[in-house]
């Protein structure tokens, strides 16, 4: 057995950090409360499934959420 490595090593680590910290960004637009945005960090999926299923979010609030950006 070789311990070689085969050079296929995928960090998708940071992508996800990034995908929480844009649902922060958009719950706190949604919520106006730092603690929801922090909630909506470390559990992104519910809370993405959460709003799409009561249909508390849409492409308005995504761009309010990030007007600083889009500018």
């Amino acid at each position: 057995m070789s311990s070689e490595n085969s050079g296929c090593t995928i960090r998708i680590g940071g992508f996800w950090a990034v995908v929480g910290l844009c649902t922060a960004i958009v719950g706190h637009a949604i919520h106006g409360s730092l603690f929801w945005a922090i909630m909506d960090f470390f559990f992104y999926p519910l809370a993405w499934l959460k709003w799409i299923i009561c249909q508390q979010v849409n492409v308005t609030i995504i761009k309010g959420a990030f007007s600083w950006f889009l500018q």
